[in-house]
């Protein structure tokens, strides 16, 4: 519906999730993610891509089903897999010829971000896809500011609501991650209630003023190959009005140079 309501710009993002509790909470194992998502997913391509389909999988079953309205996209909507810390997402991602979203403020070193893309971009070419033809997102907080003293003054309070909004997140759900399905969670939030808001300015988001903002981008385009970015702009109780002036600077000061 929203592919033919947009007439077809829908990019569709997908990923397995993290918490233990969101399986609980559904009555699904968490064991089950990988084989789940994987068969969800081949599901709705499906439904999405043919007419009529039949579908005989180990979690769902379909004899001749059709789903309306069809995709405005043919054969379907572009898919974005979610890559942060798992080398077998980006690899899966790059077999099925799939876009990928990933995370890199979560790494300390880009370096690390390097080696997973060099799984997905050789996964790729196995495919037969050239890895020019599909995009790299990188999510990243943001805030512009007309000065250093306005970003310190609103981004920096940003910063510490959002590292306690997601400390007591964690508390509420019981921190029920599970290391045991989900290797890389112990690296997952690296620092997050730790980082101070330098370190953050620094590498790891796109926080300053204009020329600050366009610097960064550049920067992190290099180091973590990307060339499409999503950002928060509200990351943690700012303003309505001072996140409005952020986005405007942004795209009248910032997103020129990079057309």
């Amino acid at each position: 519906m929203v592919d033919v309501l947009s007439g077809g710009r829908l990019d569709f993002g997908v990923g397995r999730g993290l918490y233990k509790y969101d399986y609980e909470m559904s009555g699904v194992d968490m064991a089950e993610s990988r084989p789940r998502f994987d068969e969800c997913l081949e599901v709705i391509l499906k439904a999405w891509s043919q007419e009529v389909f039949t579908h005989h999988g180990r979690f769902f079953q379909y004899d001749t089903h059709s789903v309306t309205p069809r995709p405005v996209q043919t054969p379907h909507p572009p898919v974005y897999m979610a890559c942060v810390m798992s080398p077998e997402s980006y690899e899966w991602a790059g077999v099925h010829g799939h876009h990928i979203l990933t995370a890199p403020f979560f790494f300390t070193r880009f370096e690390d971000q390097q080696t997973r893309l060099v799984l997905y971009h050789r996964a790729l070419e196995k495919a037969g896809v050239e890895p020019t033809q599909r995009d790299v997102v990188g999510a990243y907080h943001l805030y512009c500011g007309d000065s250093d003293a306005e970003v310190r003054a609103i981004a920096e309070p940003g910063l510490r609501v959002y590292q306690a909004f997601t400390k007591g997140a964690d508390l509420l759900r019981g921190a029920v991650r599970d290391p045991s399905q989900y290797q890389a969670w112990q690296h997952f939030f690296e620092n997050r209630d730790t980082i101070t808001f330098e370190q953050m300015r620094a590498t790891r988001a796109v926080i300053g003023t204009p020329d600050e903002c366009a610097a960064r981008i550049t920067q992190l385009s290099r180091e973590y190959g990307l060339n499409y970015f999503m950002f928060e702009a509200n990351y943690g109780g700012i303003k309505h009005a001072d996140v409005l002036h952020s986005l405007e600077r942004f795209a009248h000061e910032v997103m020129p140079r990079f057309r």
